[in-house]
């Protein structure tokens, strides 16, 4: 029996097939790398890659008639992907989630909105 660091990307399955449509594209299971995209009407196309056990997420955004990435963000260290009632999709940092002020919501690194148009957020610190 192999000896494996548990997961530690904490994420609602679920809920990215229902934004996404799809299941993820298994890129490499034995470190768990999964693929999930989405294009929408205009040709863009909507990358997440998720390593879970590296807690990396990387997010790129494509278009059917232009060559290479239009945006490719990599994001290490991310420990929760929430996915809210709008579809979009909310990347946290262990450090983002432990705000010192409890009255403060924590705030993603990254956030990708995913209705009618793609839409992505970087938080700069």
């Amino acid at each position: 029996m192999r000896n494996r660091r548990r997961a530690s990307i904490d994420y609602d399955y679920y809920r990215l097939l229902e934004i996404f449509e799809s299941e993820p594209r298994v890129l490499d299971e034995e470190v768990e790398i999964y693929q999930y995209a989405k294009t929408d009407r205009f040709g863009f196309t909507l990358s997440l890659h998720l390593s879970r056990l590296e807690d990396t997420a990387i997010v790129t955004l494509e278009h059917r008639d232009l060559p290479g990435a239009l945006f490719d963000h990599i994001e290490h260290g991310v420990v929760k992907l929430v996915c809210a009632d709008d579809d979009s999709l909310h990347f946290f940092r262990e450090r983002d989630l432990h705000v010192a002020n409890p009255g403060l919501a924590p705030e993603p690194v990254l956030t990708v909105l995913t209705k009618h148009q793609f839409r992505i957020e970087i938080k700069t610190d």
